[in-house]
């Protein structure tokens, strides 16, 4: 039996870019323990990053698979199902904004 957790798609949307020169990158990391079974849950960590070299603002969008129910987020944003909708606000060249879901696993993959 194996659980298909996630299956992430990212879509940045620009603002406002104060300048042509800023680079946006998205990371999300987890700490969840293996194996990850049926009703586990853990936390993913979601950073916008901005790489510059000058000051950009953005929306950022987050899909997460619908093997997972979103129990928590400290993100100041919207969830609509399994979407993380969220203003990374402006971040100056080589600065980041972090936030974090709580997930639990609703689905197995048979």
């Amino acid at each position: 039996m194996k659980i298909i957790l996630f299956i992430f798609i990212i879509i940045i949307y620009p603002l406002k870019s104060i300048s042509q020169e800023s680079d946006l990158t998205i990371s999300i990391t987890n700490d969840a323990i293996l194996p990850i079974e049926l009703g586990h849950a853990f936390n993913l960590i979601i950073t916008a990053r901005n790489e510059g070299p000058d000051t950009a603002s953005s929306i950022s969008s987050v899909s997460i698979s619908n093997n997972v129910s979103i129990i928590t987020s400290d993100c100041s944003g919207f969830i609509i199902q399994n979407i993380i909708l969220w203003n990374s606000g402006v971040l100056t060249n080589q600065s980041s904004f972090s936030c974090s879901v709580n997930i639990i696993v609703n689905v197995k993959d048979t």
